[in-house]
């Protein structure tokens, strides 16, 4: 019986097998033919295939009674804005039909994990052009040297089969992206390490308010790639309804700031110079150098961060606790530890948790469950975990551009005030949403008699 395993790092051995084995490769003849894959290469191989695939990578071996017999894996590949397939069967178990076998495993994983496309790029002239035919792929197109193959794979997010009958999929967020984009001027700070940031900030005084000296201050921090869009990036870290007129009236106003990590596209197509620990002390800078050419932006500081940028965020607060008031990671499970947690009481921070149950990326009850207890017994902490996040219309959101991420996204719920299109708050203890809250918050900071 074939069967889908994970490998541990010490059984990349057979991986090196593979690829060294000349029948095995032949298949990829127009391309080198075999490929080296010395120990050295393991550790880092492993930590990029396995454990930090960022759901942009699978990998699996193929093993049978005897043992490992091949490999199936896939990787997001920017050429076709899709996920390409890879399928080897060690020659020496050829024709017992493993291929046949491995390659509906692969499309099954691919499936269950919200992969919508499956490609493969194929040798003009690699007879396994028929296994995938057979297999409901298709020639999307060729050129002299390959024929590319594509499979549409039923559009099954991971939980797909937890959704009620009554309940319904919503696609997209209900407001519309971009309206206020004009709100929002860019500049650039120089920081004395020598990194240059981008960043896009609101002026609350250059639209209509009051001079006074105590507006807060609103960073909200992007997840990985959302710089690389432009203007959308305001869009995308939850920032910009933040500056309408309508948020801005609950609490009185505030300034807000988007700074933007240099990111860039590696050879490989990944993703490169997102938030790291290198950026720690510019941005910390940008922002206290921000509050200080804005004599009114002495308020309040809430550190908003989406994705990857919620993890930096909690590491801001992390060095700098000193220098802000709020913290609201969404979409990350990476917590402080129970120490800095203690620090946050001892000097009065506060935290907003924020994360779906069904988070696509991170998994709920092995990553943020086990914090719960201990974030509950916080002076300030609300802890925001919805069965399903939701968009405006009500339904179960749902962004699938090849990979399901729609119960990651729960900042366009944050986004959108936390209130459905109704009225209605997504959470029954937050009568007012996001907005609301932030306002309660400052006026508990003022000393007024605010209900709880």
């Amino acid at each position: 019986m074939l069967e889908v395993y994970k490998p541990t790092l010490e059984d990349l051995w057979f991986r090196e097998s593979l690829m060294a084995d000349e029948e095995t490769m032949s298949y990829n003849h127009a391309w080198g033919g075999t490929i080296p894959f010395p120990q050295e290469s393991w550790a880092d191989w492993y930590d990029y295939w396995i454990v930090n695939h960022e759901n942009r990578r699978y990998y699996r071996y193929l093993k049978d009674e005897s043992g490992f017999v091949g490999e199936i894996a896939y990787h997001y590949d920017p050429e076709y804005d899709g996920c390409v397939a890879d399928i080897i069967i060690f020659s020496k178990f050829r024709g017992k039909g493993y291929g046949d076998k491995g390659l509906e495993l692969l499309c099954s994983a691919a499936g269950e994990n919200g992969v919508t496309v499956l490609y493969d790029d194929i040798a003009i002239d690699n007879p396994a052009i028929g296994l995938f035919l057979k297999h409901g792929f298709y020639e999307d197109y060729r050129t002299e040297e390959k024929i590319v193959l594509k499979k549409d794979i039923r559009p099954a997010a991971p939980w797909i089969n937890e959704v009620g009958e009554d309940d319904f999929i919503s696609l997209n967020p209900t407001y519309e992206c971009g309206k206020h984009f004009d709100l929002f001027e860019k500049s650039y700070y120089d920081d004395a390490s020598g990194m240059r940031l981008k960043y896009w900030f609101y002026d609350p005084t250059g639209h209509g308010c009051a001079e006074k000296k105590d507006y807060p201050l609103l960073v909200f921090l992007h997840g990985t790639g959302n710089s690389l869009v432009g203007d959308l990036c305001i869009n995308y870290t939850g920032a910009e309804f933040y500056a309408t007129p309508e948020y801005q009236s609950v609490f009185g106003g505030a300034y807000v700031l988007i700074p933007a990590a240099n990111e860039y596209k590696g050879e490989d197509g990944r993703t490169c110079g997102y938030w790291s620990e290198e950026y720690a002390g510019p941005v910390h800078d940008l922002i206290m150098s921000f509050v200080k050419d804005h004599s009114a932006c002495s308020g309040m500081r809430f550190l908003f961060g989406n994705s990857s940028g919620a993890t930096f965020a909690m590491r801001l607060m992390d060095s700098y606790m000193d220098d802000f008031d709020a913290v609201i990671p969404v979409g990350s499970a990476a917590l402080p530890s129970d120490g800095i947690l203690d620090e946050y009481d001892r000097k009065g921070k506060i935290l907003f948790f924020a994360m779906g149950k069904k988070d696509e990326f991170h998994d709920f009850e092995k990553e943020a469950a086990p914090r719960m207890e201990r974030l509950r017994r916080m002076k300030h902490c609300f802890i925001l975990t919805p069965d399903w996040v939701r968009n405006g219309d009500k339904g179960i959101a749902s962004i699938n551009g090849g990979i399901e991420m729609g119960q990651h996204c729960l900042m366009n719920a944050v986004h959108a005030n936390l209130m459905f299109d109704d009225g209605t708050p997504m959470d029954v203890r937050l009568p007012g949403g996001m907005t609301g809250w932030i306002a309660d918050v400052m006026a508990k900071r003022r000393g007024d008699d605010v209900k709880d």
